[in-house]
């Protein structure tokens, strides 16, 4: 019997381990916005994906107008794919 378990015993882990995500694959988004080279800070900038239902990434401008898109996680970025993007005040 010992043995048996000890088949299925690497198997059983490896299924444990090949779970899907609760969520859609991200991809890390950063940049600067920035008008006349002068960066913008405190705006909204959001990633509307075109497939539809799918969420959007969204993000504030620190002081050096830089961002990082979050849609899931803190930081996450945006779905793969398409997007439309917004860039608008706070």
């Amino acid at each position: 019997m010992t043995r048996y378990i000890l088949y299925f015993l690497p198997i059983l882990i490896g299924l444990i381990g090949c779970g899907e995500s609760r969520y859609p694959a991200t991809a890390i988004v950063t940049g600067t916005v920035t008008i006349d080279r002068e960066p913008m800070a405190n705006l909204s900038v959001v990633f509307t994906p075109k497939k539809p239902n799918a969420r959007p990434g969204f993000c504030v401008t620190d002081a050096e107008g830089n961002f990082q898109l979050t849609t899931y996680a803190e930081g996450d970025g945006a779905t793969l794919g398409d997007h439309g993007v917004t860039i608008s005040e706070v």
